[in-house]
């Protein structure tokens, strides 16, 4: 018998795996949904100033490399 401890009080789903919000709402728990494609695609979003001052990218988006 699980002891409180180890019941499951989430599921964490990646998009792509629709089945994690059913089976969250079939166990009666919260679920969330993730992508992690949109996860690194924010990082690089974020990056994009470091590389224009680095020289990396260039004023009209094109990319030098060195």
């Amino acid at each position: 018998m699980a002891s409180d401890s180890d019941k499951i009080t989430c599921i964490v789903a990646d998009f792509l795996l629709g089945w994690g919000m059913q089976m969250a709402a079939e166990r009666g728990v919260k679920g969330v949904v993730f992508s992690g494609n949109m996860a690194s695609g924010l990082v690089l979003i974020s990056k994009i100033p470091n590389l224009i001052d680095e020289g990396i990218i260039d004023d009209d988006g094109k990319i030098s490399l060195h």
